[in-house]
């Protein structure tokens, strides 16, 4: 007996259906914008730019699937960006009032990764079942 449900990726009418589809990608951004630091009127000069522009690399694949006559459903990714010359906001010393000022530096590279799984499960109309997992991390480096 076929499941009347419908399948999201279109699926004909047959017992046992199922589909899978995949997709990576990879993107490239920069941030050339320069941000001012945070600091008063009176500040030091010095914590204002020059800085380098940040620039990230991301990668991304993943699946998405529908199996058992679409009773199960199941995504999964994994990524990971490279971030070089990351911009961070970095608290300095100034010689006047507020004695301390904010400023934008190339302080870091760093690289998030991460991975997420989910399952769902629809054994009839009303009932269902959703398991979500995912794990990123980070790493640093000076620069």
């Amino acid at each position: 007996m076929t499941n009347s449900r419908h399948c999201p990726f279109n699926l004909p009418s047959k017992p046992n259906r199922y589909a899978v589809m995949q997709h990576v990608g990879q993107t490239l951004g920069t941030e050339v914008e320069e941000q001012e630091a945070r600091v008063a009127s009176t500040a030091d000069p010095a914590l204002i730019g020059p800085y380098e522009p940040e620039t990230l690399n991301a990668y991304e694949a993943g699946f998405k699937a529908e199996l058992f006559d679409c009773e199960l459903r199941t995504n999964g990714a994994a990524f990971e960006n490279d971030f070089s010359n990351k911009q961070e906001e970095v608290i300095q010393p100034i010689p006047n009032l507020p004695f301390t000022g904010t400023a934008v530096e190339n302080a870091v590279s760093a690289r998030d990764r991460g991975a997420e799984l989910e399952f769902t499960a629809l054994r009839r109309a009303q009932s269902r079942l959703r398991s979500l997992c995912g794990a990123q991390w980070r790493s640093l480096a000076a620069a």
